[in-house]
């Protein structure tokens, strides 16, 4: 579900409705819808010690932290080959003390690596179970915009950040278009034919 800070819940004919000011809305659909779309005729009861998983990495949702306390939190898991030994002994903290239940029970690791060389069906078919963690729609999108934007990537680092630096487009993005987040927003929340900075609304 979405967490609604600072806005107004209703429920209209089974469909929560999050309204932030009065062009901003957000529907979600609400248990009872979710439950109706739904075909669980067909579904088979796994003992839990029975159970392979795959966890598939969501973007800005907690993924490469969660990843480091897998046994097979890498890349080349979906290929069926071994990650660095005790992998989560590295992880800093008492959380790497011992190794997880859910360290134990995950087979593969699915991110975008696996998703373009088309491993994921393959996966799926090999799993008895999909493991992935969620965040606010809203927060994900902010850190997405961040963590891409030039000033924080020349600062950070991160390990695309050759690739990213080669893509002249990247940085006109943002620095001609959404110099900040708060710009984007606005562009985000605009009316066709409104000039917000240097982007027009025409669809």
């Amino acid at each position: 579900g979405l967490l609604a800070v600072d806005s107004e819940l209703s429920l209209e004919n089974d469909v929560l409705v999050a309204k932030f000011d009065d062009r901003s809305v957000f529907r979600i659909l609400h248990d009872s819808s979710v439950d109706s779309l739904i075909d669980r005729s067909n579904r088979v009861e796994i003992p839990d010690d029975q159970r392979e998983l795959a966890f598939v990495h969501i973007g800005k949702s907690g993924g490469t932290t969660i990843s480091h306390l897998l046994r097979n939190g890498c890349h080349q898991s979906v290929d069926n080959e071994p990650c660095e030994e005790r992998r989560w002994e590295n992880f800093p903290g008492s959380a790497g003390k011992d190794e997880t239940i859910a360290s134990k029970r995950i087979k593969y690791y699915l991110h975008t690596p696996a998703a373009k060389r088309g491993k994921l069906e393959w996966a799926y078919n090999h799993t008895t179970s999909i493991v992935m963690v969620g965040r606010n729609p809203l927060e994900r999108f902010v850190s997405a915009f961040l963590v891409t934007h030039p000033k924080n990537v020349e600062v950070l680092k991160p390990p695309n950040w050759y690739a990213v630096k080669k893509v002249p487009i990247h940085d006109a993005a943002f620095e001609d278009c959404f110099p900040n987040i708060e710009e984007f927003a606005r562009c985000l929340n605009q009316r066709r034919g409104q000039n917000v900075y240097n982007v027009t609304a025409t669809e």
